[in-house]
């Protein structure tokens, strides 16, 4: 019951903006929450080379606040990365596989990632890679 009081003095304080009452009214005020640790950028780490016509993508990892990354790719000047082909990987571990590319071609890379919260990260810087 108590802390049902509390919560009623907290509120009509924030409603009437007024933080002093809460003081005067004998109630300790609540700190605000600890804000959320902001997420670092993705980055492509590094793409390696598989079997003939294979590249493997590694990019950084966001933990648990990434629900699925995302990963695009086109051939080295296509213009407009919104309309290059999408790829969507459920984790950063295994890096996005990348099958039936043409030897001798250099692509380009980049990775996102859509958040637990349903919000989506900027895109990485691109990285570009000659398949073999």
């Amino acid at each position: 019951m108590l802390r049902q009081l509390a919560q009623h003095v907290e509120d009509k304080c924030n409603i009437e903006n007024d933080r002093g009452k809460v003081v005067l009214s004998g109630f300790d005020e609540v700190p605000p929450s600890r804000p959320s640790k902001p997420l670092r950028d993705l980055q492509i780490t590094r793409v390696e080379h598989g079997k003939t016509g294979e590249l493997r993508v590694r990019y950084t990892s966001l933990g648990r606040a990434a629900r699925h990354y995302l990963v695009r790719k086109a051939k080295k000047g296509t213009p407009d990365p919104d309309s290059w082909p999408v790829e969507n990987f459920p984790n950063a571990k295994d890096g996005a596989l990348f099958e039936n590319l043409t030897p001798g071609v250099v692509y380009t890379f980049q990775v996102g990632a859509f958040l637990v919260d349903g919000s989506f990260t900027n895109w990485s810087p691109s990285v570009d890679k000659m398949c073999t």
